[in-house]
């Protein structure tokens, strides 16, 4: 019954990702064109962690490739955004 009730580190960490990425989800939603130092702000308001530019940006297309979401990056507005 013990074994049972231990969550794992790499469980946490999936646990943590899923969140990550649909918390970035929402943000490229909101349709204000926000850049990886943006999602990267908001990512440490709303779950308390840092994480690394280079980690938003594989995060941003693992949505756009794997999930394929309709994201796309506008050069003018230097931002993503939800086509």
């Amino acid at each position: 019954m013990e074994a049972c009730m231990k969550t794992s580190t790499r469980s946490k960490g999936n646990y943590l990702m899923f969140e990550r990425i649909h918390l970035i989800e929402e943000i490229l939603r909101e349709g204000y064109y926000p850049n990886a130092n943006t999602i990267q702000k908001k990512l440490k308001e709303e779950m308390g962690f840092e994480y690394s530019i280079p980690t938003i940006w594989r995060d941003v297309q693992f949505i756009k490739e794997r999930l394929n979401c309709p994201v796309e990056y506008d050069p003018h507005q230097k931002g993503y955004y939800w086509k």
